[in-house]
């Protein structure tokens, strides 16, 4: 194989197609780009970072980069697609691909990058990096894939996730990441700023439907106490409102424990939200840690208010166990915020005001509800890939409704969703919470009122789409007919060649350059690849 210096190393995130639920906060929407960054940094590369939502792509630093890194999340795939296109054909710089959407979907991602980083990337990159230094074997790198000489698309094989992974995020890569109050961007921008943490990779339990099994493998893995509080400590000066992003915090309580302990002693007075299971309010010592720790809201996917559901799903919970966690977990003064698949095959047309109702009554901090997704061709797939509505992958947010429900049609669902999201979210509710003293509950139920106003209207258009689609597939009381459904012709461009091929859809600057000639590669060599993978 040919090589090629590698010194500088551009990473580019982009915002998804249409608004959502994030749009009205300032974070990274991938944690793992902004990871794999900092340990390139750390071991001598030229390094940057550009999440579109934050300050937009500088094409002069992309066009002056060795390699260029993307995370493609499912509804800014396309954009991420189109980005990489235009960097290989106009520049012919190579650009790799990494996250949860690379993992699932190699193949489609090898359609426009040149390499694809599957699960975990923090020994992958660097693997990588040493062998286009040396003109190595790619093959025999695990977790990567890319196109042999001939075209074909080889995935090697996988590559089992770090045991030890304490390396912690260098936020000042972040273009445009800024340390000023986060007072500054509620008021000027509608927007709160989060930093975000990791204690923890993967999941102990084996819910049939959740990702974390295919990105970090079975198990269960920690950071040492020691990183998390250096993390946390050093990322102070963005400010005092962390999100824990593990999939599963507290699922080693001993650790946790000690972590709080920690936090509590060095009296950070800092406020954190996680995600947690419902098991958690079953330990009464840890419910009190984590309030004295600052933890105000947790974060549970209930998924359902169905029995039924959460034995389909291998959920291992129940409605009464969920009821009694809740009410635990108040009773530790900590809010909770739960999420709900919309439309499962059990759930009727009433179940989402059912959960709204639900939510209303426990006095929940959030109430959201994500449209039940299925990746094509997963092994794992929630329901057949011919119930799927693959109009682009734009529409893969969790706001739109993606497949065909049993029991109502997709646009019922859809305008159910959005019903349910503004009943929650309601402005009416905001003087109960401020005489009630709870300002936080307030801010937060404002801000996410106007993130939901920005995604009303292209979900209202989307509708229209479901609308026409549906005929002909279900009878009159809104049940699908499985057997019409079965012979349905799926067709699927993802809306990529009509939309987007040749185009530059994101927030740019520099485009004087996008149709510039390439810069001739420097030859001043890089860090030591060898010192990249031992040192």
């Amino acid at each position: 194989m040919e090589t090629r210096t590698i010194r500088k190393v551009t990473f580019v995130e982009f915002e998804l197609a249409t608004p959502h639920f994030l749009s009205a906060t300032i974070m990274p929407r991938s944690y793992g780009l902004v990871l794999v960054a900092s340990i390139l940094k750390e071991r001598g590369f030229d390094v940057r970072v550009y999440c579109d939502h934050i300050a937009p792509v500088d094409l002069r630093r992309v066009r002056e980069s060795d390699l260029v890194c993307v995370s493609p999340l499912g509804a800014s795939a396309n954009k991420s697609f189109a980005f990489a296109d235009h960097v290989r054909r106009a520049w012919g710089i190579p650009v790799v691909a990494g996250g949860t959407f690379a993992t699932y979907l190699p193949d489609l991602c090898l359609e426009h990058f040149d390499y694809v980083i599957r699960n975990e990337g923090d020994e992958a990159v660097l693997e990588l990096l040493a062998c286009l230094d040396a003109g190595g074997d790619l093959g025999a790198i695990p977790g990567l894939s890319f196109r042999t000489p001939g075209g074909a698309f080889r995935h090697n094989l996988a590559r089992p996730g770090p045991w030890r992974f304490d390396a912690a995020q260098d936020l000042s890569l972040i273009e445009g990441y800024d340390t000023r109050s986060p007072w500054w961007h509620v008021l000027t921008e509608r927007k709160l700023r989060w930093v975000v943490l990791q204690a923890s990779r993967g999941c102990p339990f084996h819910c049939d439907y959740c990702i974390a099994p295919v990105m970090y493998g079975r198990g269960y893995r920690t950071r040492t106490v020691d990183a998390v509080m250096a993390d946390l400590e050093d990322k102070l000066r963005y400010g005092r409102y962390f999100l824990f992003m593990d999939n599963c915090f507290a699922g080693n309580r001993r650790e946790t424990k000690e972590l709080l302990r920690r936090i509590i002693d060095r009296e950070i007075g800092a406020t954190f939200i996680a995600f947690v299971r419902h098991e958690i309010a079953s330990d009464a010592e840890l419910l009190d840690l984590l309030r004295r720790a600052g933890f105000t809201q947790l974060y549970i996917g209930a998924e359902s208010l169905n029995d039924e559901v959460f034995t389909r799903m291998n959920k291992r919970q129940t409605v009464e166990r969920l009821v009694r966690s809740i009410e635990t977990i108040r009773r530790h003064d900590i809010d909770v915020t739960l999420s709900f698949q919309a439309g499962n095959d059990e759930d009727d047309a009433g179940a989402l005001e059912r959960a709204v109702d639900f939510g209303l009554e426990h006095d929940l901090s959030g109430v959201y509800f994500i449209s039940t997704w299925s990746w094509p061709d997963s092994p794992s797939a929630v329901f057949d890939r011919r119930r799927m509505i693959l109009k682009s992958l734009d529409y893969t947010s969790g706001h739109f409704v993606t497949h065909f429900p049993l029991r109502m049609r997709p646009s019922t669902l859809q305008r159910a969703i959005l019903a349910a999201q503004r009943r929650f979210w309601s402005l009416a509710r905001l003087p109960s919470l401020l005489a009630r003293g709870r300002l936080d509950r307030a801010l937060g139920l404002a801000v996410q009122r106007h993130a939901l106003s920005l995604f009303e209207e292209p979900v209202a258009r989307y509708v229209e789409y479901l609308s026409e689609i549906e005929e002909g597939y279900y009878d009159a009381a809104e049940r699908l007919d499985l057997a019409k459904i079965a012979a349905r012709d799926l067709r699927w461009d993802g809306e990529y060649d009509t939309l987007y091929r040749g185009r530059l859809i994101g927030n740019f600057t520099g485009l004087e350059v996008a149709d510039a000639p390439s810069l001739p590669r420097s030859a001043e060599a890089g860090p030591d690849p060898a010192q990249r993978i031992t040192s």
